[in-house]
């Protein structure tokens, strides 16, 4: 499953990681984010990158452990998920120490396991394509995509591929897609206004930071969400008809849904 929002949808507390009675299990693409001491040194070794200055991009996720947890989880053995919690270090986030235990020998074996996340689903474009999507921005006043450097865009691009790992062992998609990409900047200042009156103004982001934060992530969007729409499994006739896509409004009711 792939939501609209970067970190909206997630507690920052950490993701809604549970263990089903009928053998389902459901984490957060964000409890696979780089350790803090990981992602300091990323951005500190690219420093003049906006992009993975913090968590959000591809690659800030650490995808060895991707790979890894994916495979133990298909082999239904015993699997450790870990969980990510946002407000560690005044919130840049932190892997926690105590995972969640799944599939253990006292326990019924999982049988669905549910990814949720924002970026769940893309696949990179060739360098040629980037390149193009960036030239078609530069006449959008509303893009994002121009205010950055194409080294900057084909790092994240690069690193996509990568994900690819998680992607190709997706068995169903369900794409909770915005008529509008925009909304995510309201969708996401509404949490910190949340945020604010339940654990007080220090916990949360203002809304001038909220801007810059969804603006750190909203190029993405923008280059890989069309293709997307098409669909994550095209190709692969096996999966067809596999992915859902609904259309949700500003006020998140889904307006149409198509079978892909």
């Amino acid at each position: 499953m792939r939501s609209c929002d970067a970190d909206a949808d997630n507690e920052r507390h950490g993701s809604r990681v549970s263990q089903g009675r009928i053998g389902e299990s459901g984490f957060h693409l964000d409890d696979l984010y780089l350790t803090h001491a990981d992602q300091v040194a990323l951005a500190e070794s690219n420093p003049s990158n906006p992009l993975i200055q913090h968590r959000g991009e591809p690659g800030t996720h650490d995808i060895p452990l991707a790979r890894s947890l994916f495979t133990s989880l298909r082999a239904q053995t015993e699997t450790s998920i870990p969980r990510y919690d946002k407000s560690a270090f005044n919130g840049q986030g932190d892997r926690t120490p105590t995972p969640l235990r799944v599939n253990e020998p006292s326990k019924r074996k999982l049988q669905v396991i549910i990814l949720e996340g924002w970026s769940v689903g893309f696949r990179a474009l060739s360098d040629s394509e980037v390149a193009a999507e960036l030239e078609a921005a530069r006449s959008n006043p509303d893009s994002t995509l121009w205010k950055n450097r194409l080294e900057d865009l084909l790092f994240v691009n690069d690193k996509l591929r990568e994900y690819d790992v998680m992607t190709d062992m997706l068995d169903a998609f369900i794409h909770l897609d915005a008529s509008e990409t925009a909304f995510v900047y309201s969708w996401r200042r509404e949490q910190e206004e949340a945020l604010r009156k339940a654990r007080g103004v220090e916990n949360a982001m203002t809304d001038e930071q909220v801007v810059k934060f969804v603006d750190g992530y909203y190029p993405a969007y923008e280059l890989f969400t069309e293709a997307l729409r098409k669909g994550v499994f095209k190709g692969d006739e096996g999966k067809k008809g596999s992915q859902l896509r609904l259309i949700v409004g500003r006020d998140r009711r889904v307006q149409e849904v198509q079978q892909i």
